[in-house]
């Protein structure tokens, strides 16, 4: 997969902690996911909508992750996380992350997650209403 910065239309810069360095020397692979967690939650966190929709019982619950490591990361680099919506369904969605080197066009790490949009009381995926259907056209990339 050749991803490029123009592939995702919406960015988080964010730096490495030393807490996230291994024994190894470089960054653990778990806080990968730390990293597109960061940018998806500073996402939903500029998006209102999504916290009336919390009043009501419903929201966004993760249902699969994955990552693929290209590059090694290390403290103390500055990253830029790209995230774009490449598939939306009538339950649930796909978000796509490109991992860079702060200012620099290579990939570091790749990875997705799907989300489905559920009922909190039931546990149950539901459909995910329009507006909120449209915010996420709102970040759909180039796939």
């Amino acid at each position: 997969m050749e991803l490029s910065r123009r592939d995702f239309s919406y960015w988080q810069t964010f730096d490495v902690r030393a807490r996230d360095m291994d024994a190894r020397g470089h960054v653990n692979n778990a806080d990968y996911f730390t990293y597109f967690e960061n940018a998806r939650r500073a996402w939903f966190h500029e998006q209102p909508l999504f916290d009336a929709y919390e009043q009501r019982g419903q929201g966004p619950v993760l249902a699969t992750q994955a990552c693929t490591y290209l590059r090694q990361l290390r403290y103390p680099q500055r990253l830029d996380i790209g995230m774009r919506v490449t598939e939306t369904r009538t339950r649930s969605w796909r978000f796509d992350y490109g991992l860079f080197l702060h200012g620099e066009d290579t990939v570091a790490a790749h990875g997705h997650t799907v989300h489905a949009w559920i009922d909190q009381a039931s546990e149950k995926a539901i459909a995910i209403p329009e507006d909120i259907a449209r915010l996420l056209e709102g970040v759909r990339g180039s796939a």
